[in-house]
């Protein structure tokens, strides 16, 4: 009789398993993930600064004052120009020294 007893609580045990891999279809470290591409959006506030940049500024038409220094900048691109030329000419110059 007694070693009848002895299978029966073996029995017992394995109920207890069962119950085990429950916790392992538990979706909950999935949504984890999930938050983590939201912070990259998060840089997108990033780009509200670019608009400082001095091209930004010249394209919004509710700031002509930046018009203004353009239309200078162009004209120092013609003195520029001028002494390119100049310096060219100056070149020669030196060469000619050289040779003689």
């Amino acid at each position: 009789c007694y070693p009848k007893p002895q299978p029966v609580p073996v029995t017992v045990p394995a109920p207890q398993p069962v119950p085990v891999p429950a916790p392992q279809p538990v979706p909950v470290p999935a949504p984890q993930p999930v938050p983590v591409p939201a912070p990259q959006p998060a840089p997108a506030p990033e780009p509200r600064p670019a608009p400082q940049d001095p091209a930004a500024i010249a394209a919004d038409p509710t700031k002509p004052l930046v018009c203004r220094p353009v239309e200078e900048e162009d004209e120092l691109q013609l003195c520029w120009v001028s002494s390119c030329d100049s310096s060219e000419e100056d070149d020669t110059s030196t060469e000619e020294d050289q040779s003689g």
